[in-house]
This record gives structure tokens, C-alpha cells and sequence, in this order.
């Protein structure tokens, strides 16, 4: 596991993509406070809503990533993109890509033969982010496939997930 001031950077990091407020009606995924909190996720963390402060929504999302055991991933730069995917996409879906890059069974929950499987040697290989990084990808094309109206987050979207390939 990397240390504490690592997750807390990488924390930081999300809130700070995330930004503040936003309630765009076009938005499916409704009201989100600042940090990128919903409802749904503040409940499911414990998170105060709807105003919480930085410091709330930092300690709910390493709730989070303790929780799914997404803090497991001993790589930064994987632990990174995994623990992006996991606030953007869900938990479930970050964790499934990840599963998915490393060749394991997708089931979406982080277990023995997920950590045995996430060597920091092979996580450090940009073979693994980089089909995480396709997955998601795929996940943001379906979704305005699947509903047209979403294609004005498009922009925002793949700006932020193409940030991780440098």
C-alpha cells in the first residue's frame, strides 16, 4: 500500500477535478457538491450533504477507496487513474477495468487474486493503465451512443481521462 500522503495527494487531486458545485439540468448525473459529491455517494460514505466541506468530501472518498479496497493498488500512477475512474464512473466499474487490464476474473470487488495479481512491476507497465485508460473511453463513447444529449460533456470528459497518459 503507498503511504498516507500519497493517497491524500491523489485524493486531492480528484477533488480538485471534480470542482465545485454543479447542477446542470442536462447532466445525468444530477446535483453534485463541491468535490464531485452526489447523494447517493454522500450517503453511501458518509459524507454530509449538500454542502460539505473540502475536508468531508477528502475523508469520504478515502473512506471509499478503503472501502472498495482501491487502496490496495500499490502503483501511484495506477492507484491514481483507478481511484479516478472509481469517483467519475463508480467504484464497481473502476475496479472491473482494472481486473480486466490485469487479466483476473471482473467481478468488480478487490480480492486475493486481485492483489496478487497487481505486482508493481506490471502495474508500472503503461500496458495496464492504458487498457483502463480504453475502458474508459468505451464507457464514456457508450454513454453518448446511448444518449446523444450527453455529448456536450464529451469535451470535459476525455480532456480529463487523457490526462493520465502523460
Amino acid at each position: 500500500m503507498l503511504p498516507e500522503s500519497q493517497i491524500s495527494q491523489i485524493i486531492d487531486g480528484i477533488i480538485q477535478r471534480e470542482g465545485g458545485v454543479s447542477n446542470d439540468p442536462a447532466d445525468r448525473g444530477g446535483l453534485t457538491s463541491a468535490g464531485g459529491v452526489t447523494q447517493p455517494f454522500a450517503q453511501q460514505w458518509n459524507i454530509p450533504w449538500p454542502n460539505p466541506t473540502q475536508q468531508q468530501v477528502h475523508d469520504g472518498y478515502r473512506r471509499m477507496l478503503a472501502g472498495t479496497r482501491i487502496d490496495q493498488v500499490p502503483d501511484y500512477a495506477t492507484l491514481n487513474l483507478v481511484a479516478d475512474c472509481a469517483v467519475n464512473c463508480g467504484s464497481s466499474k473502476a475496479i472491473r477495468w482494472l481486473q480486466q487490464a490485469l487479466g483476473v476474473a471482473a467481478d468488480g470487488v478487490i480480492g486475493p487474486n486481485t492483489i496478487s495479481a497487481m505486482t508493481p512491476a506490471r502495474l508500472m507497465s503503461r500496458l495496464i493503465s492504458n487498457r483502463i485508460i480504453t475502458s474508459r473511453g468505451l464507457y464514456y463513447a457508450d454513454i453518448i451512443h446511448n444518449n446523444p444529449s450527453q455529448a456536450t460533456f464529451a469535451r470535459g470528459w476525455f480532456t480529463r481521462l487523457f490526462s493520465f497518459l502523460t
